[in-house]
């Protein structure tokens, strides 16, 4: 079974889409049994709490309307394809908002991401929210519930929190750190890149990287990955899959 694990691509003010629609023609070649969706996938600039220019109104509707249309397409890229939706810290402003400023509201059915981005149409399945999520060997989450970032590898924190072999997003980075434990036992922890802008307006030359990861399981839910990383030549991206170079 193989799993395309995307996160991070921002969609609404610091979206690349460039790189999402690049994204999406190597899926339409490698044409995954899964694709999971590990949390930041919509930007959700307009309900942030960040102080930033005011939002014209319907902004975040609109933003709603543009995250589906584009999950439109990645649905009609990898038709068969099983895809799973686990939220992260960005669509986390909205319960934030709601909870600070109309508590009221908190619980309504038509504020949920199921119902916002009517996911049931495109067979995207949203996952409880908080929970990581386990597929074979491996354990996915977004990343921002663990405190904490490091700068030169993610993973390496990561894997010295959880005993046991994870993917997260959130960092927007591609690192990797292997540990065996006392009992013998071998894991792996793994960071993902993004598919957002390289250049938002909040930070300075960030270390973050473009791409994906790509994971194949045994039926037994043993797996191996490729960091399949995104680079830029002649204004072109270019990544490898398989040993084959794909070209924007």
């Amino acid at each position: 079974m193989r799993e395309i694990f995307l996160s991070d691509i921002h969609l609404g003010e610091d979206q690349d889409l460039k790189a999402y629609r690049f994204t999406l023609r190597v899926l339409r070649d490698l044409q995954p049994d899964m694709v999971f969706l590990g949390g930041d996938i919509v930007d959700c600039g307009p309900v942030s709490s960040y102080t930033r220019k005011p939002d014209k109104e319907g902004a975040f509707q609109e933003e709603l309307d543009h995250a589906w249309a584009q999950l439109s397409d990645l649905r009609e890229a990898v038709p068969k394809a099983k895809m799973l939706y686990l939220l992260g810290n960005h669509e986390d402003r909205l319960k934030r908002l709601i909870l600070s400023k109309a508590p009221a509201l908190f619980g309504l059915r038509n504020l949920g991401w199921d119902k916002m981005l009517d996911l049931g149409s495109l067979g995207i399945k949203l996952l409880p929210e908080g929970d990581p999520y386990r597929v074979g060997h491996l354990q996915h989450i977004h990343g921002h519930e663990l405190r904490g970032s490091s700068q030169v590898s993610p993973a390496h924190q990561l894997i010295q929190k959880i005993n046991d072999s994870v993917i997260c997003g959130h960092h927007h980075q591609f690192s990797v750190s292997h540990k065996t434990g006392l009992n013998g036992k071998y894991y792996v922890a793994l960071s993902n890149g993004c598919l957002s802008t390289l250049h938002p307006d909040y930070t300075f030359n960030p270390r973050w990287r473009q791409g994906f990861t790509v994971i194949d399981y045994t039926k037994s839910g043993l797996f191996g990955y490729q960091q399949v990383v995104y680079w830029s030549q002649s204004r072109k991206l270019r990544c490898f899959v398989d040993g084959k170079q794909y070209v924007s």
